[in-house]
């Protein structure tokens, strides 16, 4: 686009097709409703090259270029404001959107080198014309910008995630990964089972980018396992996406311009939920490892909601004891099966987390038993069930031996379970029994 010949008459100017295209961060908050103040439209920045204007013009505080290289510029005239558009002459909306992108981000600039090289990328892509001169590379850059532009979607998506830090049970991290388009949102996250760390509210309400992290805490509703999850609502502003602006014209047969474009507000959405399920309720169970024959035996549970004040009404703890076959070696193998259930006790009504002991069994035979604990829910399903054969849930019942002795002389050994030893090899010690007795 150049200037015109002061010795060109307006019919020979009138025969021509005058286009510019203008975005501006400087007027983000214009309405499009009502028309903006139009003046006299004067130069920008840029340079002079073979009587061609390569730069910006100046129209309502704005910086606006023109759109095709073969047509002059009649300056000195006040437009007047004519509507918007989103297409224009022969160029697609997405062509449109592009260099108006291209203006807003990189054209409002004094620079007259930078002002130049988005003209003549302009130029590129309405005429075809290649960028020449010292900036041709710069434009060169430009043209791949618009390329690789994309126009204000009618949504976008905000992505998120949560991971637990391992710093205790229930807290994790939330980060903002990314913006499918625009820099920062501004909006509420709201958490499910969780909150904000600093604040202990499950609501944030705020401008996000990406790279923020924030602490959350896991505060689960119920004692079944869990997952925080965080939903996030808002816009995001894009003022260089755009792609209606409004439009200027000097009249018939005088050029059009195309003023600041309006700023796309379009809505955000995200989500994330933890990867793995967190148990709302640890359960941890003990025993004693070893006892005579004929003791008693229980079991003990420990439920941790890690400070959650979780609601156990409902629930119930049930304890089972096995007895476990010797296998090779006469090594006790674990086997929990009906078939070497010795006990089961009166399943114990909850309320809160604490520590629940089972009712006693009353040991007769020596050998290696093991103790499993179970969790279940207000529906009588197994929430939570131990393994078994835990080592902290195996007990080693003892035989007790007892020296036995009579009148006759006669002495044994008995043991815990039934078994008897005896013969004539203990009578001393025996007769010395009686003499006691006497």
């Amino acid at each position: 686009m150049h200037d015109i010949p002061t010795t060109r008459s307006r019919p020979w100017r009138t025969t021509r097709l005058l286009a510019l295209i203008a975005f501006s961060i400087a007027a983000l908050a214009l309405p499009l409703a009502s028309p903006p103040a139009a003046s006299a439209s004067t130069h920008g920045a840029g340079e002079y090259d073979a009587g061609h204007w390569h730069g910006s013009y100046m129209e309502d505080g704005a910086y606006a270029y023109c759109l095709d290289y073969h047509l002059d510029w009649d300056g000195g005239l006040a437009p007047t404001w004519a509507g918007t558009v989103t297409s224009y002459g022969g160029l697609a909306p997405q062509q449109l959107a592009a260099i108006g992108a291209a203006v807003a981000a990189l054209g409002q600039t004094g620079d007259p080198a930078e002002a130049r090289a988005v003209a003549d990328a302009i130029w590129y892509v309405t005429d075809g014309v290649v960028p020449w001169g010292p900036t041709a590379p710069r434009a060169q850059q430009i043209i791949d910008w618009m390329a690789a532009w994309v126009a204000a979607p009618d949504a976008g998506t905000v992505t998120m995630t949560i991971a637990r830090d391992g710093t205790g049970p229930r807290d994790a991290v939330l980060t903002i990964d990314a913006l499918s388009a625009g820099t920062a949102v501004t909006g509420t996250i709201r958490l499910s089972d969780g909150v904000f760390a600093d604040t202990g509210g499950d609501t944030l309400v705020g401008e996000f980018a990406a790279g923020q992290r924030y602490a959350v805490t896991g505060l689960p509703a119920t004692p079944a396992d869990y997952r925080i999850g965080a939903q996030l609502t808002g816009t995001s502003t894009l003022s260089t996406f755009a792609a209606a602006a409004p439009v200027y014209e000097y009249g018939p047969g005088y050029q059009s311009m195309i003023g600041p474009a309006a700023t796309a507000i379009i809505p955000m959405t995200g989500a994330a939920l933890t990867a793995d399920a967190i148990p709302a309720v640890a359960m941890t169970t003990s025993t004693t490892a070893s006892v005579p024959a004929g003791t008693g035996v229980r079991d003990t549970a420990l439920l941790d909601d890690h400070g959650a004040g979780i609601d156990l009404s409902g629930w119930s703890l049930g304890f089972d004891l096995y007895e476990f076959p010797a296998g090779a070696d006469d090594i006790a193998e674990p086997v929990c099966t009906p078939a070497t259930r010795v006990h089961s006790s009166a399943r114990i009504p909850l309320s809160a987390a604490g520590e629940v002991t089972s009712d006693a069994y009353l040991t007769e035979r020596p050998g290696t038993y093991g103790w499993i604990a179970t969790l279940y829910d207000p529906d009588g399903a197994p929430h939570l069930v131990g393994t078994c054969g835990e080592p902290d849930e195996t007990l080693r019942v003892e035989a007790v031996l007892a020296l036995t002795g009579d009148d006759s002389g006669r002495i044994g050994v008995a043991l815990a379970g039934g078994l008897a030893l005896g013969g004539a090899g203990f009578a001393a010690a025996a007769a010395n029994e009686r003499r006691r007795r006497r």
